[in-house]
């Protein structure tokens, strides 16, 4: 069976239907042509599912960025590209040259050097300033972003939501939006600048053990290590939370194939799939395995 999990709310010109963002679609046999699907201030994207299905089982241009197997089962994720207006900026600050480009994706370069590159939800370029010995630089859109520089390294660059400044210190707070609803602080001062999470909600979780992997991955993709540790039997806990990192491969975003098994995404790919295994409440094991 092949499934379709949309990665926006969209359409899909060909059949008239309307999909929306994160549900899974099932589709029993996907004919031989292209089928066009519309976002709203994306590019559109067009997919011959029958076609990337047959080149995926005969192993032809492997790994497949947008779909994988799991059991007997195909998932294909529409990953929409934004439509963006393309720019670029080059600042000056403390013999650093620091050049923004715009396009379907936010980079910041410093000396040559790629430093930061994010999806670009149509930002534009506001100004920069230079507080204390950082140099902030401003990106406003419906989501506004920030980029931190200080002595010639990036301190700080992502999306945020809430900003609080004062003659001597700037927050910015970016909402996560995960299972823990975590919040990421940004704060720099005159004489401590610092990086932080913090909880949104004031209450505990009760956790219910088919929620055990998610809120796991969550925490993982927050840096929150010692909240994964806790989640963890007494077997698999680590002496220094942070190496659970390293049993992953780099990822942006996951999808529940089912309770216990999650696709991890990073851009467009699919870059791998881990299996979990629960017993009284506590996570006993994780596998890696494959995904085509």
């Amino acid at each position: 069976m092949i499934y379709l999990v949309p990665e926006a709310n969209c359409v899909c010109l060909n059949k008239n239907l309307t999909l929306l963002k994160g549900a899974k679609y099932k589709l029993p046999n996907p004919e031989n042509f292209p089928l066009v699907f519309l976002a709203k201030d994306s590019v559109p994207l067009t997919l011959n599912l029958y076609e990337i299905c047959c080149n995926f089982v005969n192993g032809k241009n492997l790994p497949c960025q947008n779909v994988c197997k799991f059991n007997a089962d195909y998932f294909v994720f529409l990953n929409f590209k934004p439509v963006c207006n393309s720019a670029f900026h080059t600042i000056d600050f403390k013999n650093n040259k620091i050049a923004i480009s715009l396009s379907q994706m936010l980079t910041v370069s410093i000396n040559g050097e790629v430093l930061a590159e994010m999806p670009n939800f149509n930002l534009t370029y506001s100004h920069f300033e230079k507080f204390n010995n950082f140099c902030v630089i401003y990106f406003l859109g419906r989501r506004n972003f920030v980029a931190v520089v200080k002595d010639g390294e990036l301190f700080y660059a992502n999306y945020y939501d809430k900003f609080e400044c004062s003659s001597n210190e700037y927050y910015f707070l970016t909402f996560l939006k995960d299972g823990l609803n975590h919040g990421k602080v940004c704060h720099i001062g005159a004489n401590e600048s610092e990086q932080y999470l913090v909880y949104l909600d004031e209450y505990n979780l009760n956790l219910k053990p088919e929620f055990l992997p998610h809120i796991f991955l969550d925490c993982l993709l927050a840096g929150n290590y010692k909240y994964c540790n806790a989640l963890l039997c007494q077997d698999l806990k680590q002496n220094e939370p942070s190496e659970i990192a390293n049993f992953f491969c780099e990822f942006e975003r996951f999808y529940p194939l089912d309770n216990l098994t999650f696709a991890l995404i990073k851009k467009d790919a699919v870059v791998g799939i881990y299996q979990f295994e629960i017993e009284n409440n506590e996570i006993v094991n994780i596998s890696e395995t494959d995904f085509f």
